[in-house]
């Protein structure tokens, strides 16, 4: 096996982006700046599904962030710990879990992010569904369980508690993949194939504590010793691929392993006489290309910041795009 050192810049690839359906996606807009942080409401038109003190309009305890503020809801310090914004000055923040040291909180203590998408979901076509999460200061853990559930109408509940919602997401965090980066932004990506009809998206934890694989935070610096708080940034759904090529016009099967990675990958492709391989950022920049023989080749990652990459694969029998995590 022959290993590839990502090294050069070699270009830029263009790509087309559908529409994102997600309005606020970037937490930017507001009807008025946070003055405390339960207030995702007022970065409209997001919102909080469970009711609480009795309506979703003006209460909740889903935080907004915003540089605008000052105190607990400002950027990049605030009431549980200290990030940046991914783009602009504002973000969002839910708790994923709470656990009590000595068993299972009986009514854990969730939060989700849910807002209406711009249009409604149609039938038999593919979307990429793509946000970013990084891990608070304040949180004692970090868990898996990161997932998107769609929905046709809204998963509004009556109960003040802050209960688990038991729903099938269908984008999900990788099972195993406990983020607890408190410095980069970590994307949570997955493609999803509409039922058609959907027009809710909501953010949050779907298991039960009970399957919520979870892991002491190494930068642990709160008072707080029972909770995985994250921030969340970005959030779009674009229809369409996560990532267009003209190229693409046969589909071809490869594997990359393992994904997330931390200092190498594996890329093992279909087809035997080898082929040419892109390595390309969020941005759509080329960072290396390069040509292999036969179906398998390893590539040296371990130089790359922590984000999200694509690989585009070509060989005689087609090519495609697939998406890896670098650690």
């Amino acid at each position: 096996m022959r290993l590839v050192n990502i090294i050069v810049l070699l270009g830029f690839l263009n790509q087309v982006y559908g529409q994102n359906l997600v309005p606020n996606g970037d937490f930017e807009d507001y009807s008025l700046c946070p003055g405390y942080a339960t207030e995702i409401f007022k970065a409209t038109p997001w919102f909080q599904p469970n009711i609480i003190w009795g309506n979703t309009i003006n209460s909740s305890s889903t935080d907004y962030f915003n540089s605008c503020a000052t105190g607990i809801s400002d950027v990049p310090s605030n009431a549980v710990g200290h990030q940046s914004a991914l783009s602009g000055g504002g973000y969002a923040g839910i708790i994923f879990v709470c656990i009590l040291d000595n068993g299972i909180r009986p009514n854990s203590n969730r939060e989700y992010l849910e807002v209406e998408l711009t249009e409604e979901l149609e039938r038999g076509e593919r979307y990429c569904v793509e946000f970013y999460v990084s891990l608070a200061e304040d949180s004692y853990y970090g868990v898996d369980a990161i997932s998107v559930y769609f929905s046709s109408d809204s998963v509004l509940y009556s109960s003040q508690e802050h209960e688990n919602l038991h729903l099938e997401p269908q984008i999900s965090n990788i099972d195993s993949n406990v983020i607890l980066d408190v410095n980069t932004w970590i994307p949570v990506f997955g493609e999803y194939e509409a039922a058609g009809g959907e027009k809710f998206i909501t953010i949050g934890n779907f298991k039960p504590d009970s399957l919520t694989l979870r892991e002491t935070s190494p930068a642990y610096s709160g008072s707080i010793a029972d909770m995985a708080y994250y921030y969340i940034d970005n959030v779009s759904v674009t229809k369409g691929n996560c990532l267009l090529s003209i190229d693409d016009n046969k589909q071809l099967e490869f594997s990359i392993f393992p994904n997330p990675a931390t200092s190498s990958i594996a890329i093992k492709t279909t087809d035997d006489l080898g082929g040419e391989i892109r390595l390309i950022d969020i941005f759509g920049n080329t960072l290396s290309e390069f040509s292999f023989r036969g179906n398998e080749i390893e590539v040296d990652v371990s130089n790359l910041t922590p984000s999200v990459y694509y690989l585009f694969c070509k060989t005689e029998k087609g090519s495609s795009v697939k998406k890896f995590v670098k650690m």
